[in-house]
């Protein structure tokens, strides 16, 4: 399924250690620009490996994964230690809040539902 990140815009065209374009590993994805310099993505990976690589780079920040953690407020990513790894920082929500008026109590499903309208090629699954 679909995800959506939070990165540089010059992070998803910079050159990965194998050589290809990060966007490159990607099995498809589409953004929308937060501000001058970043973007929301929604992707999948055509490979575990190409997933890790994306996950593991320093300035990706996951949202919640819209199925396991699809009740989750967004803003927790920013307030509970527990999703450290998902590097998603008070400047991540605040981008997202500037865009999509986002509150913290709102869900990945929230903001789907706000850009499937403006954005339908942002939409997690053709099913929804």
């Amino acid at each position: 399924m679909k995800r959506y990140y939070v990165c540089p815009k010059s992070v998803w065209c910079a050159i990965h250690d194998c050589g290809q374009p990060y966007h490159a590993l990607m099995a498809g994805s589409s953004y929308v620009e937060l501000d001058a310099d970043n973007i929301l993505l929604i992707t999948d990976f055509s490979s575990e490996w190409a997933e890790a690589m994306w996950h593991e780079h320093p300035e990706v920040a996951r949202l919640t994964h819209p199925v396991h953690e699809s009740t989750v407020p967004l803003y927790s990513l920013c307030d509970d230690p527990g999703y450290a790894h998902k590097q998603f920082t008070d400047d991540h929500w605040n981008l997202l809040v500037a865009a999509f008026g986002l509150q913290e109590t709102h869900t990945v499903w929230d903001l789907h539902s706000q850009l499937k309208e403006l954005y339908p090629a942002m939409k997690l699954s053709s099913g929804y």
